[in-house]
């Protein structure tokens, strides 16, 4: 669960900026929503949403994120060895040539993590990584860059291998993109926290439905539901289809689109309108439901904000039932909306 992420000198962001998921002292302590934490003695937010207007600097708090996680996964495997590190600084003044900071905090079951770096293009000059194992602080590594060298101090609460680490992490590498490339155990929970994590630019997707990231998803729920048995790999163990299904259906229920059901085109005998010219073919059908009859449409006849929840369902629910982040950035003709 994420506590706050923190950012400077990332593209528009200048100065330094946090996003914090700390409930603040509103409501009352009956309140639902927000989720107690006892090794951290506070109460977190479990969504949260970013209103703004345009050009304000939302959408690049959603790429700094974005930029960190990218590091994370594919600093040690993927950068050129030569390349620096592809960071994107405040463009005007001093602060062009200054360094960037990046850092998160999290709460993974009951350890709070707090994880950053600092780069200045051709390196990363510093990063850190420190746990609240029972609430009790517990180094377990720090890096800087001293003129040409890496200086690493190792907790005694970081078993492992971590000088062979060192010796294999490239000044444009991260130290925990290298460990977790060379299985390092402890490093487990939180990479998996950033492999499982989704940023998604609604206003960036386009309207076809055969090009959704989710329809393979969608059709194979509804090739197996109802009655199915076996496992959907969304939802790891977790979840069988026909209880995906339902979680998808009741999602489209809460949101009051209007649909009622859904299925397979083929499923039924239930003629279906011809579909525009242009259009992929989805072999999705809706069902509205009205006072006078019932009807069966393509997917892709719906309204751009239908489809828009059609494309994000599926992420909903595998956030919800995994325990992973979710940000959505969508934008509106009065500003946009970024939300955790």
């Amino acid at each position: 669960m994420l506590i706050e992420f923190r950012v400077e000198n990332h593209r528009s962001v200048r100065d330094e900026q946090v996003i914090s998921l700390e409930a603040g002292r509103v409501g009352d302590s009956e309140d639902p929503r927000p989720r107690d934490v006892a090794t951290r003695g506070t109460r977190l937010l479990p969504a949260a949403a970013l209103y703004g207007a345009n050009a304000s600097g939302k959408s690049n708090l959603l790429a700094a994120l974005g930029f960190m996680r990218e590091a994370v996964l594919r600093s040690h495997r993927s950068w050129p060895p030569d390349g620096g590190v592809p960071r994107d600084p405040f463009a005007w003044g001093a602060k062009a040539t200054e360094p960037s900071l990046f850092e998160v905090m999290v709460l993974l079951g009951e350890v709070r993590f707090r994880y950053g770096f600092v780069t200045d293009g051709t390196c990363f000059v510093e990063e850190w990584l420190h746990a609240w194992p029972r609430g009790r602080k517990q180094v377990w590594f720090e890096r800087e860059r001293k003129g040409s060298e890496d200086v690493f101090r190792f907790g005694d609460s970081l078993q492992g291998e971590n000088r062979l680490v060192q010796q294999v992490t490239r000044r444009n590498a991260l130290f925990f993109s290298a460990a977790v490339q060379h299985q390092h155990p402890q490093f487990a929970a939180l990479y998996r926290w950033f492999v499982t994590m989704r940023l998604v630019n609604v206003g960036a997707q386009s309207r076809r439905v055969d090009e959704f990231h989710s329809l393979r998803w969608l059709q194979r729920i509804l090739e197996v539901a109802p009655g199915a048995t076996t496992q959907l790999g969304l939802f790891a163990d977790e979840t069988a289809p026909n209880a995906a299904f339902e979680a998808f259906r009741d999602l489209l229920t809460a949101a009051d689109v209007g649909i009622v059901d859904l299925r397979l085109e083929g499923d039924g005998e239930e003629p279906v309108p011809p579909r525009p010219s242009g259009w992929g073919r989805s072999h999705v059908l809706v069902q509205h439901r009205s006072a006078s009859n019932e009807a069966w449409l393509p997917l892709e006849e719906e309204s751009a904000g239908t489809l828009a929840l059609f494309r994000l369902g599926p992420m909903i629910l595998e956030a919800l039932a995994r325990g992973s982040l979710l940000v959505v950035w969508t934008p509106s003709s009065r500003g946009s909306r970024l939300c955790l």
